[in-house]
């Protein structure tokens, strides 16, 4: 049964709870409401009764006065009431037919409703209106009623024969908030006051194959050299355009040239973005931190800026909910006030038509060159010229607007989609001087969430238009979807393409400090924990204090060299929440390439046999070092790269131990010296020190330049002339 204090709970525990000081202001305004209606308080719970006082008490009601209580609250009061009741009422059950199962579908009963704001008269019910269904396995199914026949429509065919359900079999609907349903099977042997969840393998939606099959975390690892960081390119168009891709799967320059333009024009577009780690880079870096800025004054302010990640994270998530394209890249955000905060006809008219207007209409056309003559303009203040200057010069289509409810409380969010325009006449029931114009599409109504959150704990300020800096669009727009909101079906954008996925290239992942980068986002990026996952993990940011989660079209490809000794092992808890994929060498894209009758590929795969055998597999080297003696098949250009790119590439290996080094290049059984790349030098220790006793001094080698211009010596690495192959 519905009381005050379970009330006072459902208003504390919402996903923006309010404030102890507006429940209470609720409290006293439902108070006054049912004392007017002549009932006692809290003790309502019929929600035809309750639909038919939220008509009488609105705006436009019999009882609109008392409705206004305490700057409108009555009306907010009543309506939280209404959902609360809801909340606690039981969930409906829906016994499976034979034509539902055969088509995937859910019937409702005449005599049931789905609908918490509407009166729950059949014939009357708003048709097409958009729900959201929990399914047993986590993921979220948006869908719609339609009104004539009460059916949901979504095909749950596969999902009907996955479960294994028959004819008789019922799904229960649990209302967890308004328009948001979570859906549970029952077999014809259950009970709905027993209900058995069916078990279902966790996974999350995609509306392309590409993206279902891609790793959302990939790390791409092998030795020095063999493609690592090449290959990031077809790795991300695997993900962006694997039809692309497919296009050219030859390793041709050709083929190679047009992938990377392909790759060049997503960065461009913003779809990929590349960093690369080192032992300087930070949490600050990769996901936020504050930064001294100057201001137009000249003044040091500090400011949250968002890093690398965060960012791309904020861009994927705006292509996740399909609203209008009007939105630009990285839109300006601004609050406006509408006839203030009252729920008012000229409010209402502007949700009507997709407008915003605002005062002052006796300055006249604002584009009027004339402007600065006219008396009534010059006789306003400075924030009053700001608001209009706004409003006429800096927004541009494709801005957002915020219209306030109050000054914690947004009402509606639109996208600003044309230019500003005056009106001498205006529409009848609005105020005379509202003639100052911009076409707004309003993507959300009704919103009532708190700003603060948002907004460093600000409230909105007095000045009917300002820009709005603290957040973003990938902020708002995270802060409306973790909080349930849905846009209008006006606004919905009917696009095949589904969500659009991104990537963000992190070249040398471990060569960064991996605890102090990810921090939190250790566990974010796990594809469980992403956004819309079934284990859905959501965390409040350190320095902006805004709640963040991962977008699950969001692809992380890095690179890791597995030969860095420099540093330890990768950090296991980011290891378990990637997928690896070895590069290791390949020596057959060098087996056409001959020198001097050396073949470079078979040359390639004996020294890294040998590395293999005298270290491990991380060390040995890749085919890259030797792709340039395809273009130039010369004995100076192998030369040069085995002087200055193998031989210092060994020493890091083994450590400056040269006779190791001397074993991969096989000069311990080659007969001729010129054909040795390392000579170890006789020296008299007694002529150069006398009679001290040095022992333990180390052995002396140099490089034997004849070498590495003599065909015969990288023939030798091959197969020794001096005794047998096992050595003498």
């Amino acid at each position: 049964m519905p009381t005050e204090q379970g009330y006072r709970d459902y208003l504390a525990k919402k996903p923006n709870p309010f404030t102890e000081s507006t429940i209470s202001n609720y409290c006293s305004a439902l108070r006054r409401i049912f004392e007017h209606k002549g009932i006692p308080p809290f003790s309502l719970a019929d929600e035809a009764e309750l639909a038919l006082m939220l008509e009488q008490y609105s705006q436009d009601g019999i009882h609109a006065d008392i409705g206004s209580v305490y700057a409108s609250s009555g009306r907010s009061a009543l309506r939280e009431w209404y959902h609360y009741v809801q909340s606690e009422h039981a969930s409906l059950t829906i016994t499976l037919t034979k034509g539902a199962l055969d088509n995937g579908y859910i019937s409702i009963p005449r005599e049931q409703s789905l609908f918490p704001d509407e009166c729950i008269e059949y014939e009357q019910r708003p048709a097409q209106q958009l729900f959201k269904l929990q399914l047993p396995d986590g993921r979220i199914e948006q869908t719609r009623l339609l009104n004539k026949y009460g059916r949901i429509q979504v095909r749950f065919t596969d999902l009907f024969k996955q479960v294994g359900l028959r004819e008789g079999d019922k799904v229960q609907l649990t209302r967890l908030e308004p328009y948001r349903y979570q859906m549970r099977f029952l077999k014809n042997t259950e009970t709905a006051e027993q209900p058995k969840a069916v078990s279902l393998p966790v996974s999350t939606p995609r509306k392309d194959a590409a993206m279902a099959n891609a790793p959302l975390n990939q790390i791409l690892f092998g030795p020095p050299g063999t493609g690592k960081t090449y290959n990031t390119i077809n790795h991300a168009l695997a993900i962006l355009d694997p039809e692309f891709l497919a296009q050219h799967p030859d390793e041709s320059d050709t083929a190679r040239k047009a992938l990377k333009a392909r790759f060049d024009e997503l960065v461009k577009a913003g779809r990929i973005d590349f960093v690369t780690f080192h032992q300087s880079f930070s949490y600050e870096d990769f996901v936020e931190g504050i930064r001294a800025q100057s201001n137009a004054n000249d003044q040091l302010e500090y400011k949250v800026e968002s890093g690398v990640f965060k960012r791309l994270c904020d861009i994927a998530r705006t292509s996740e909910v399909p609203v209008t394209t009007g939105i630009r890249s990285k839109p300006r955000i601004w609050k406006i006030s509408i006839n203030g905060t009252a729920d008012t006809a000229t409010r209402r008219y502007c949700f009507e038509h997709n407008e915003a207007r605002i005062g002052w209409g006796e300055t006249g056309d604002l584009a009027n060159p004339d402007l600065e003559k006219n008396a009534y303009y010059q006789s306003l203040g400075s924030n009053d010229h700001s608001t209009l200057n706004s409003l006429a010069q800096e927004m541009v289509p494709g801005d957002i607007v915020i219209c306030i409810r109050s000054v914690e409380q947004i009402e509606a969010i639109g996208v600003v989609s044309g230019p500003y325009r005056f009106e001498q006449e205006v529409p009848s029931g609005i105020r005379e001087d509202y003639q100052h114009v911009r076409p707004v599409n309003w993507l959300y109504t009704d919103v009532g969430l708190s700003i603060l959150p948002l907004n460093d704990d600000v409230r909105f300020t007095l000045k009917t238009i300002y820009p709005m800096d603290r957040f973003t669009w990938g902020d708002l727009l995270a802060y409306l979807q973790q909080s349930g909101k849905q846009p209008l079906e006006a606004a919905k954008l009917e696009s095949s393409n589904g969500k659009q996925p991104y990537v963000l290239i992190i070249d040398e992942i471990n060569r960064g400090n991996i605890s102090r980068i990810f921090g939190e986002l250790i566990t974010l990026i796990e594809p469980s924990k992403r956004a819309g996952a079934i284990e859905e993990l959501n965390t409040t940011l350190p320095y902006s204090k805004k709640l963040f989660s991962v977008p699950d079209n969001l692809y992380l490809i890095g690179t890791m060299n597995t030969a860095d000794r420099s540093l330890a092992g990768l950090d296991i808890a980011l290891r378990r929440r990637f997928t690896f994929v070895e590069m290791p060498p390949k020596p057959e894209l060098l087996k056409d390439t001959d020198i001097d009758g050396l073949n470079i590929g078979q040359l390639l795969e004996v020294m890294n046999q040998r590395i293999e055998v005298l270290l491990d597999r991380d060390h040995c080297l890749g085919h890259a070092y030797f792709l340039p003696l395809k273009q130039e098949q010369n004995l100076d250009k192998l030369a040069s790269i085995f002087r200055n790119q193998i031989l210092p590439l060994l020493q890091e290996y083994f450590f400056e131990d040269w006779e190791r080094i001397a074993w991969v290049l096989n000069d311990h059984r080659k007969t001729d010296p010129d054909t040795q790349f390392l000579h170890q030098p006789k020296l008299d220790i007694k002529s150069v020190l006398g009679n001290v006793a040095a022992g333990g001094q180390r052995q002396r080698w140099h490089l034997n330049g004849k070498a590495f211009v003599n065909p015969m010596a990288y023939q030798l690495i091959i197969k020794g002339d001096k005794g047998s192959q096992e050595g003498e």
